[in-house]
């Protein structure tokens, strides 16, 4: 009988759960993937190390190597802003973040 009882509970629990989680993970939930990109100057395309990249307003940044490239782990799919600041510029654009995940050249003047 107790063994019943508890069969029944993780079924309850087994199904609120594929019902909040569906086939694409829990509900509301985002797809997200990586962005990776180069940072260079507008006329010489100096790639630029050290800059701070930012999308999300913020919320998700990283910062290029000594390279110029920077990857942005966990990017929402989608038409998203994009910020640089360096010593050399900065700028901002509006990118297409693919689920395969995007590369993408930035240009600071």
């Amino acid at each position: 009988m107790r063994k019943l009882k508890l069969l029944s509970i993780a079924a309850i629990f087994l199904m609120f759960v594929g019902v909040a989680c569906g086939p694409s993970g829990p509900m509301g939930a985002e797809d997200r993937t990586a962005v990776t990109g180069v940072v260079m100057v507008e006329d010489s395309y100096e790639r630029v190390s050290n800059a701070t990249v930012s999308m999300e307003d913020g919320e998700l940044t990283a910062t290029t190597n000594e390279s110029g490239v920077f990857t942005i782990v966990g990017a929402p799919t989608g038409s998203q802003e994009v910020m640089v600041e360096s010593d050399m510029g900065s700028t901002s654009a509006t990118v297409e973040v693919e689920m395969n995940g995007s590369r993408i050249e930035l240009f600071v003047n």
